[in-house]
């Protein structure tokens, strides 16, 4: 089967571990069954913003809820960094 993957699929696949759900999504990612399209570069947008936050010690600005299940950087919504905002205030 041929496949346009959104990029959430790719994302969750990759640093998501230990639910049922993520385990189907690897068994379809690395299925000799399936043929996954995506954009060009997707993978290397994660890799650079990653790679990016680990050399910095800082966290990741981004609303993708699969970023959140990994715990070797921070990342924060745009209401997580709003509610730090008010905090400071």
């Amino acid at each position: 089967m041929r496949l346009v993957a959104d990029a959430n699929e790719h994302f969750a696949g990759i640093i998501t571990k230990g639910k049922e759900l993520s385990s189907w999504r690897l068994d379809i990612l690395f299925s000799d069954d399936v043929e996954l399209f995506a954009p060009f570069g997707l993978l290397a947008e994660l890799e650079k913003n990653y790679a990016l936050a680990l050399r910095l010690g800082c966290p990741i600005w981004a609303q993708e809820k699969a970023f959140k299940k990994q715990t070797a950087v921070d990342v924060f919504s745009t209401k997580d960094l709003m509610e730090i905002k008010v905090k400071r205030k």
